[in-house]
């Protein structure tokens, strides 16, 4: 669901969208990201059911999501828009 949102989005945003259109997007969207997260923390860092194969399906959305979420982002503040809320911060490697 989060994907689908994520999808919905970018192709509102890529449309032109006006501002009053893309807010229930964004709700809902963040609601549909919230889910997922609430989801992996009942994880608790346990493979799903499904082993290995189910993780690695389950990473590559999420990845999708997180490559998704950052070309929304660029079109957003492109065109002005500034969301609040957490935004995670791509981290610099640490040198040993």
């Amino acid at each position: 669901m989060a994907l689908s949102m994520s999808r919905d989005l970018l192709a509102q945003l890529e449309a032109g969208a006006e501002a009053t259109d893309l807010v229930p997007l964004l709700e809902k969207e963040y609601d549909a990201v919230s889910g997922v997260q609430e989801q992996i923390a009942l994880f608790g860092g346990q493979l799903p059911a499904g082993g290995a194969a189910r993780r690695d399906c389950v990473a590559d959305q999420l990845t999708e999501l997180m490559r998704l979420d950052s070309l929304s982002y660029g079109l957003l503040s492109r065109r002005g828009v500034r969301l609040r809320g957490p935004r995670q911060r791509r981290s610099a490697p640490r040198s040993v």
